[in-house]
């Protein structure tokens, strides 16, 4: 796989309240090329690709304080996801080709 040229990237940095009810966390993005979410929560935060996450339905769960670093090229859809509480927030850094 070729390396991305940062020239020729653009980068958007977004901060998701958290909270008990499913939200999209990233809206479906053609143009995405790499995916970045730190989940600064005391919380668990259930992430679903495509669907709604539920606590029974997900893609996969970011431990509080964690990071999910989303392979190169891989998924261009919209992510939702959840908290276990409404405390804390996620910071997503999402990369996208010109």
């Amino acid at each position: 796989m070729k390396p991305i040229n940062n020239k020729n990237a653009t980068t958007r940095y977004t901060k998701v309240q958290a909270g008990i009810v499913a939200q999209t966390l990233v809206e479906e993005n053609g143009n995405r090329v790499g995916l970045l979410i730190f989940n600064n929560s005391p919380e668990t935060l259930y992430v679903k690709f495509e669907n709604e996450a539920t606590y029974t339905d997900f893609t996969l769960k970011i431990d509080p304080n964690g990071l999910y670093e989303m392979p190169l090229n891989y998924f261009t859809g919209k992510i939702s996801g959840l908290w276990d509480d409404q405390t804390g927030f996620a910071m997503i850094t999402e990369v996208g080709a010109r």
